[in-house]
């Protein structure tokens, strides 16, 4: 029995990232869930209380797989940290290409229903860029003597980028209209990518990255086909 409630609890939350994805954050209703569930709207209630609660627990499960993902990508460890991002970043940004939705909603959810941001995931992300920052301070030929400072250039760097990737892909029309760059073509992300890249880690050690780019494309390939 226990395994059959966990079972509908699943259905419904992967029924809701479906109904999200197709029709937006904001015309969600626990009606639309429960016919793509194939259950009737009074189980919403039944296993989550709320449409609010539902939300919760699917925003959570997105978190999770979210960090899942990053936390396979930093345990690969035949690439330097600037191959790493290539990864990462053409990550976040195919993210933003296949599930626009998801994304606004992750993001916006706090503002749509008037909650406080999302905690669990604000301190994992610190976490992630923590020790990514000290990955990249570990590739870096920077002269700094303090670890602690090397560790926050690290991680405004990284957070510059991750921005710079964001910001395009929330709205990736527009930006098409304004520059005339199409961020759904594969070829113009790794060029993108590339160039952020070299403005923001001039300090990396060219050689170090050579002779990645195969590397790069197998494991890019395997975390998005995991998705």
């Amino acid at each position: 029995m226990g395994q059959d409630r966990e079972s509908i609890k699943k259905g419904i939350i992967q029924s809701t990232i479906m109904c999200i994805e197709r029709d937006g954050i904001q015309s969600l209703t626990t009606r639309s869930v429960a016919k793509e569930a194939g259950v009737n709207n009074a189980a919403i209630n039944y296993y989550f209380g709320s449409k609010d609660k539902l939300l919760d627990e699917t925003l959570k499960q997105i978190t999770a797989h979210f960090f899942f993902d990053l936390q396979e990508i930093l345990r690969v460890s035949q690439l330097s940290a600037y191959g790493l991002l290539q990864v990462i970043l053409t990550y976040f940004l195919q993210g933003m290409i296949r599930y626009p939705n998801l994304i606004r909603a992750f993001f916006f959810a706090p503002f749509i229903y008037g909650k406080k941001g999302n905690t669990d995931f604000a301190q994992r992300f610190e976490d992630f860029l923590e020790r990514f920052a000290a990955r990249l301070s570990k590739d870096s030929t920077d002269i700094v003597s303090d670890a602690k400072d090397k560790n926050y250039q690290g991680k405004l760097e990284l957070m510059q980028m991750i921005s710079a990737i964001m910001a395009p892909g929330f709205s990736l029309d527009f930006f098409q209209d304004i520059t005339g760059v199409n961020l759904r073509d594969p070829k113009v992300q790794t060029e993108y990518i590339q160039l952020l890249l070299e403005n923001y880690l001039k300090r990396i050690d060219r050689k170090i990255v050579e002779g990645e780019t195969e590397d790069v494309r197998r494991i890019l390939a395997q975390v998005l086909a995991s998705r």
